[in-house]
């Protein structure tokens, strides 16, 4: 029967770094795939970031100034 416990270790070193290698593309997938999501610029279909930000300046542009009762 086959065991990876019989191999020496410097088998098993390369091992690791494929894996590390395939975990470190599959998070930078997937943080990609959220940047976009988040940040995208295009018309009609703009990321959360972009809507939220783009809300926060038609709420402080339309900002009307404050007036003073009794001073007329």
């Amino acid at each position: 029967m086959f065991s990876f416990r019989n191999l020496p270790l410097s088998n098993q070193k390369g091992q690791i770094v494929v894996e590390y290698v395939l975990l470190l593309v599959v998070l930078l997938s997937l943080a990609l795939v959220i940047v976009d999501m988040s940040i995208d610029r295009a018309p009609g279909d703009e990321g959360f970031v972009i809507k939220v930000w783009m809300d926060i300046v038609e709420t402080i542009s339309a900002d009307y100034p404050d007036t003073v009762d009794g001073a007329e």
